[in-house]
């Protein structure tokens, strides 16, 4: 079985040369959660296999995070090009060169990447004949800044309103409804658990250091830091074929998981029969059956 975790891939995205990025949230218990961009960088994540997508910075504003909180978590050094001869180029004073700068003629490197930008460096490259410079400065990275254009939410509570009808379209929504829909999906022990392994698993790739073994606001966000890593090197996409993220499971593993199974029917029978017997006829004879547990042991 694939062990718990997050793995990400790449793929081309047919437009323009460019690639659009994918994770998966495993789970040890529940339901999987898939993170995607798209051609232009917007990213969307499904709450399960069968939701449709929705804005990542939508989730993440259902966990509380506004406008603010969304371009703070998300401002770090990203690459940008620029003409060597713009204003902005000529005004990079401190700033570090994202990439080699190379003479044409005889292939000698003049510029390293990480070379910091001096009024003689910025001077002599803007004589060069060169169309344009990748220089590192620090902003909101653009698969955020992408989201947000997409985004209308405003506040947790209409957050929580557009995952709620996304999820159950066609019910009736009220706030509680709502809260109580997202708190289910992601926040909930009893249906959400990434297990030791996969919390640790998580940890390690995102070089967190959590111990909640359901899914946070933090974890999303250091998925999407994640791409823009990949983007520029310092991350790599996984193999979720291969053997280092398989694991057996354990004959313990299976008869626990089956038993929980048996009790949740058990609890369930429970309480149905408890809602329609009346009062006075309720005994823990009449509203126990043990036969749910009995089926999903055997």
């Amino acid at each position: 079985a694939r062990a718990p975790g997050v793995y990400f891939e790449v793929e081309p995205s047919g437009r323009g040369g460019g690639y659009i990025h994918k994770a998966t949230i495993i789970p040890d218990r529940g339901s999987w959660m898939e993170f995607e961009t798209d051609a232009d960088g917007a990213t969307y994540i499904r709450l399960d296999k069968k939701s449709k997508k929705i804005l990542a910075t939508i989730v993440l504003r259902a966990f509380g995070l506004d406008d603010e909180d969304l371009k703070s978590v998300f401002t770090q050094e990203v690459i940008i090009s620029i003409d060597p001869k713009s204003p902005i180029f000529l005004d990079a004073v401190g700033k570090k060169l994202a990439e080699d700068i190379y003479d044409y003629d005889t292939g000698e490197d003049l510029y390293k990447a990480g070379t910091v930008l001096t009024a003689s460096v910025i001077s002599e490259i803007s004589k060069m004949a060169i169309n344009s410079v990748k220089i590192v400065e620090e902003g909101v990275i653009e698969y955020i800044t992408k989201t947000l254009a997409l985004d209308e939410t405003h506040t947790p509570e209409d957050a929580k309103k557009y995952i709620f009808m996304r999820l159950r379209p066609g019910e009736r929504y009220t706030p509680e409804n709502a809260d109580q829909q997202f708190k289910m999906v992601l926040t909930d022990p009893k249906r959400n658990d990434l297990g030791e392994i996969g919390r640790y698993k998580i940890n390690k790739k995102l070089s967190l250091n959590l111990t909640e073994r359901t899914i946070t606001a933090l974890d999303i966000i250091e998925i999407i830091k994640y791409f823009s890593k990949i983007d520029i090197g310092e991350g790599k996409p996984d193999n979720r074929d291969h053997l280092g993220n398989k694991r057996v499971r354990l004959v313990g593993e299976l008869l626990k998981n089956s038993m929980r199974v048996g009790l949740l029917r058990v609890v369930r029978f429970m309480h149905e029969k408890i809602a329609s017997t009346p009062e006075e006829e309720i005994s823990v004879q009449s509203v126990m059956n043990t036969r749910p547990l009995i089926a999903a042991v055997n």
